[in-house]
């Protein structure tokens, strides 16, 4: 399952798979960073990298990895509010981010 893209303006993910196997491609949005511009895949695995924290500003797409389910908990720096979400999102194969999310779909 893929979700959307999201991106945050105040709060920090911090994101700890539980169970299971993802993929989080990040593209960074933000014109004063070093890094602007960039995409990264990031593999979380049980037996690899485990927690992935996720600056304000960049964008983020999560899907599963394989054939069992996967579980992961987010420890947000500040609380969702649902009067006024601190979140903007785009469907995963937007043209308005220029990553290409389909290479790196699982192929099943």
């Amino acid at each position: 399952m893929v979700v959307r893209w999201a991106r945050h303006e105040v709060k920090v993910d911090r994101y700890t798979l539980v169970a299971g196997s993802l993929m989080m491609l990040l593209w960074d949005g933000r014109e004063d960073s070093p890094t602007f511009g960039r995409e990264q895949a990031v593999q979380l695995s049980l037996s690899g990298t485990r927690q992935v924290r996720i600056p304000t500003g960049v964008w983020h797409l999560i899907f599963s990895q394989g054939n069992e389910p996967a579980y992961f908990v987010n420890f947000p720096t500040q609380p969702y509010h649902h009067h006024e979400p601190d979140r903007i999102l785009l469907p995963w194969d937007t043209a308005e981010l220029p990553v290409d999310v389909r290479k790196y779909l699982p192929k099943f």
